[in-house]
């Protein structure tokens, strides 16, 4: 598929800042992005962040919520933001599979984005409702392959971190689900409890108050090994499923053409932010995890590509479109 950057002309019509040019960096306060609502795993991971960075530069830094379309409007405000430091997105997996998608979505994330860090990393968890017959994933299996597309699923949306996993399983698991998605993983959520959708794939970070007040059952684990928030949740790989296994990732990144001390800088800073205690614990209060090893960015862009890489051949065997 051809991929071609969208905004070329707004970027370039920015002057290339060198560091020179900076006396003093930040001199103003930073904003970042989130593509997603108040209350989301990836709007909480940032200003955990926000708050220590922020102090630690003696600058504010200003969280800016532009949800909709699945990130990509808070993508094109981010490319439209001159290349300075002083505007950064945090994204996920989406943003980074939606071109494959869908032409429409003209970004190209190797071209057009530079990662700054990784803030947060954890699992997908497919639950079912508390009152649901499945009470294993052996059980949902079974029933999928007696009987095809009986059993639903809802996630946040066509080509998310909620449902290409799932593909990926169902491809694994030789079943067929039918596939309900929503806009965003909270009305997803909803109905689970409900009962109108049998199952959903999300972050225990959505689906935190549900699990805690018994409203719903977990089935299995997207990580390598079981989570130590989650010990009694057995992961897709030991059920049999090591294809479905898949890390979400939460990464902070910088437009294009940002000054590389200027970038060394918020990297620096921000992975330093890490060994903050109050972040560790509320970072692990989410179900996540901050895995030191990504501090070397050339790692964290290899684990990236190689994810990209990854669902680009399950989207395309799949031929998996959105709309």
């Amino acid at each position: 598929m051809q991929r071609r950057t969208f905004i070329l002309g707004a970027i370039s019509a920015y002057p290339v800042v060198t560091f020179s040019q900076q006396q003093k960096f930040p001199s103003k306060p930073i904003k970042i992005l989130v593509g997603s609502t108040p209350g989301a795993l990836t709007d909480v991971a940032t200003r955990l962040y926000a708050d220590r960075v922020g102090k630690t530069f003696g600058e504010p830094i200003i969280v800016e919520n532009v949800s909709g379309a699945s990130s990509t409007m808070a993508v094109r405000q981010l490319l439209k933001s001159p290349p300075d430091g002083y505007t950064l997105m945090t994204i996920a997996n989406t943003v980074y599979t939606l071109p494959y998608l869908n032409e429409k979505y003209k970004y190209s994330p190797d071209k057009d984005f530079v990662t700054v860090a990784e803030l947060a990393r954890g699992p997908g968890m497919l639950v079912v409702n508390a009152n649901s017959p499945y009470k294993t994933l052996k059980d949902l299996v079974s029933n999928a392959k007696k009987s095809p597309s009986s059993i639903s699923y809802a996630s946040g949306g066509k080509g998310t971190t909620s449902h290409l996993p799932m593909e990926m399983f169902q491809n694994e698991a030789n079943i067929e689900l039918l596939h309900i998605p929503y806009k965003g993983v909270a009305p997803a959520v909803i109905d689970v409890i409900g009962g109108r959708v049998d199952a959903m794939l999300g972050t225990p970070t959505s689906m935190l108050s549900a699990l805690k007040a018994g409203q719903l059952r977990p089935l299995a684990i997207t990580s390598e090994e079981r989570s130590e928030e989650f010990p009694d949740v057995p992961t897709f790989k030991e059920l049999g499923y090591p294809k479905a296994t898949y890390i979400i990732f939460i990464a902070l990144v910088a437009p294009a053409g940002i000054p590389k001390k200027i970038k060394d800088e918020l990297t620096l800073t921000f992975n330093n932010s890490k060994h903050d205690p109050i972040i560790n614990s509320q970072i692990k209060k989410l179900g996540q995890m901050i895995d030191m090893r990504m501090n070397d960015i050339n790692a964290l862009n290899k684990f990236i590509s190689d994810e990209e890489h990854r669902y680009a051949k399950l989207i395309k065997e799949e031929n998996l479109k959105i709309e």
